[in-house]
């Protein structure tokens, strides 16, 4: 089940406007109290999720606890897929 986790972590590592560049990323590692993403990042990092994984989020699941960590992103992510099947 790390297929999303996997793919989130290789877009955030190879996206140029989030500039991360880490090589390995822990999925439970916080990202914005971290200081490896903010909230212009976010905005990138939701398009990205709604288009390569066809889901749609509401505004109140755009908090800084859904976006925190690669983890916190693939649940959102499958909480959403399994919501709209």
């Amino acid at each position: 089940m790390h297929d999303i986790e996997q793919t989130i972590h290789d877009f955030l590592r190879t996206e140029p406007d989030l500039v991360i560049g880490a090589n390995s990323l822990p999925f439970g590692k916080s990202l914005i109290a971290g200081g490896l993403i903010d909230s212009l990042a976010v905005l990138s990092v939701v398009e990205f999720l709604e288009s390569r994984f066809e889901v749609q989020f509401d505004p109140e699941d755009l908090t800084g606890e859904n976006f925190d960590s690669i983890s916190a992103m693939a649940r959102l992510v499958r909480a959403r897929t399994a919501t709209s099947n």
